[in-house]
């Protein structure tokens, strides 16, 4: 059985409060009289003092914005060049902008239907929204998917994320064009409290003024990375794949593909025992193994020479040699991605991981 894992974010705790005490005295003396004065000694009678706490404090909620990204949708009168491949929007209007403007570039937000002005567009990335980077070289266009969500929203060190609030697009029609508005609700200045029916932003937003056409807001005073997610990399491990197009001899347990586990073996008279990763899903270079699609493996020699067998146990390995990032957390199970190296496919410990500002101590 995998067993894979999660990091766990460790947040952090705020505490307010004072106490105050107060303490009074009284005096009383003894009335004059004409015979000779007599004072009566003074009393006091010290009252006791009882802590009080105030209220909680907690931060603000606020807007803070990102870049103002250009929108491509489906349409039904597309140029060919202009919708790259079946199924995707329609990015004539993102070329006829850069061939105007000049810009070489523009990460652009795809939608695959229709909106209007002021729709606010959340959800699932690569279902409810896309982000593509389209690149210009003259007149000529290129269109790349970018595989997990970015964004440019990068929030002040006082302010942290919450949950559930990832960046979201507000749809506005800015000198023509029709633009997606980067947008992330967090906190500032304090804790915040749990609410199950999301939250409303107060107050201005971060920076008050919009950012132009395709340009994220400049970066002012201490600020956090951007909002977005990234893959934290980890160990290189053999793969061994059943089926495929392979000669028995490179077959291990049957009928499974383990090309690079038998020359590594052939290539190492010591070597006893090798950790492999093991699937039965087709692969090619790029994909992603879920940690269900996959067994892990100890592979052994048994004997020497040409005489020699191999036995396979499932057994769990650790996973190991995951790079951190700054400013970012694992969020995410273990994948594995297929790589090449050489002439043969590996496949590559990964973890999604959580970019931006940390998540809010929570009161």
């Amino acid at each position: 059985m995998i067993k894979s894992w999660h990091a766990i974010l460790v947040c952090m705790a705020f505490a307010g409060g004072f106490a105050a005490t107060s303490q009074a005295q009284s005096v009383a003396n003894a009335p004059k009289t004409s015979a000779p004065q007599s004072s009566a000694p003074q009393s006091s009678a010290p009252q006791s003092s009882a802590p009080q706490s105030s209220a909680p404090q907690y931060g603000q909620i606020r807007m803070v914005l990102g870049a103002a990204r250009l929108v491509a949708l489906p349409t039904a009168d597309c140029s060919p060049e202009g919708k790259p491949w079946a199924g995707a929007p329609c990015f004539d209007p993102v070329f006829a902008r850069l061939l105007k403007t000049g810009e070489a570039s523009a990460t652009v937000v795809g939608l695959f239907r229709s909106t209007f002005d002021g729709e606010v567009v959340r959800g699932t990335y690569g279902y409810d929204f896309t982000l593509y980077d389209v690149t210009r070289q003259a007149a000529k266009f290129n269109v790349a998917k970018i595989e997990i969500q970015t964004s440019a929203v990068r929030a002040p060190k006082d302010c942290f994320s919450l949950p559930d609030e990832d960046v979201f697009y507000r749809m506005d029609k800015r000198d023509g064009n029709l633009v997606a508005q980067e947008m992330q609700i967090v906190v500032c200045g304090g804790p915040v409290k749990l609410s199950y029916g999301g939250y409303m932003a107060q107050g201005a937003t971060i920076p008050a003024k919009e950012p132009p056409v395709g340009q994220a807001p400049p970066a002012t005073g201490a600020m956090w990375g951007v909002t977005e997610k990234r893959h934290l990399i980890g160990a290189q491990q053999y793969l061994a794949v059943k089926g495929g197009d392979c000669p028995k001899s490179e077959r291990l347990d049957g009928n499974y593909c383990a090309e690079a586990v038998l020359d590594a073996f052939a290539n190492d008279a010591k070597l006893s025992e090798l950790n492999v990763i093991a699937t039965e899903k087709p692969v090619e270079v790029g994909a992603l193994l879920p940690a269900k699609d996959v067994e892990q493996w100890a592979v052994s020699r048994k004997g020497k020479g040409k005489k020699a067998k191999f036995e396979v146990d499932e057994r769990w390995f650790p996973g190991g040699g995951l790079k951190a990032l700054p400013g970012c957390v694992p969020s995410g199970e273990t994948v594995y991605r297929v790589v090449r190296s050489g002439d043969h496919l590996y496949a590559r410990e990964e973890v999604l991981a959580q970019c931006g500002a940390p998540p809010a101590p929570m009161r």
